[in-house]
């Protein structure tokens, strides 16, 4: 878009108000003044896929903030791995009931949830995973393979949250709280699922 001037006005000519008082005609004003200005608004509410409503005068507000959000990269991944159950050579064997893994997080981390992959389903009971902060479980309900299953039950993190912030400095510890008592449960992946905070 470019600046349309007064009917009549040089390129970069302004507008002036009509005084008659003083004898001032107001600035002719060409149709392109006002349709290319509202054309150009018009197409920033579509770009956000919003329908142009005339009722609606926050419409271009609405869409920039939608267009900016939406150029904005999402926070980076920041999963965290652990496995159990593999010995040299990642080997599959019998998974112990014992904590597997700790880290420190050098930044702040959202965890949105849990995947895990097992390669021998415990029997006799389930394979109950935990994930702690300081020493503290997240889970109020921890993820979990039921006896004879590869498939992971998710956890449900304390106060039904849909995602836990964890601050830089604090100390991930992934452990195996239960194991089949028939057959253990052999070669367990598990990843816990976050983003840069």
């Amino acid at each position: 878009m470019d600046y349309v001037p007064p009917i009549g006005g040089a390129a970069d000519a302004p507008y002036v108000d009509a005084n008659p008082a003083l004898g001032v005609d107001g600035s002719p004003v060409p149709a392109a003044a006002i349709e290319h200005s509202m054309r150009e608004i018009v197409a920033v509410i579509a770009a956000a896929g919003l329908t142009p409503d005339r009722e609606n005068l926050a419409q271009l507000l609405t869409a920039i903030s939608a267009l900016i959000a939406a150029a904005i990269p999402a926070a980076p991944a920041y999963d965290i791995p652990f496995l159990a159950g593999y010995g040299k050579g990642m080997i599959a064997e019998d998974i112990e009931a014992e904590a597997y893994g700790a880290v420190p997080l050098v930044r702040d981390v959202v965890f949105s949830g849990e995947v895990a992959k097992i390669a021998l389903a415990p029997t006799g009971a389930a394979l109950i995973l935990d994930v702690l902060v300081d020493g503290v479980s997240i889970y109020a309900t921890r993820p979990q393979f039921a006896a004879t299953s590869t498939t992971l039950t998710p956890g449900a993190f304390v106060d039904a949250a849909a995602e836990v912030e964890v601050s830089a400095g604090s100390v991930i510890e992934f452990a195996v709280d239960q194991i089949g008592s028939t057959i253990a449960g052999q070669g367990l992946l598990f990843t816990l699922v976050g983003r840069e905070g």
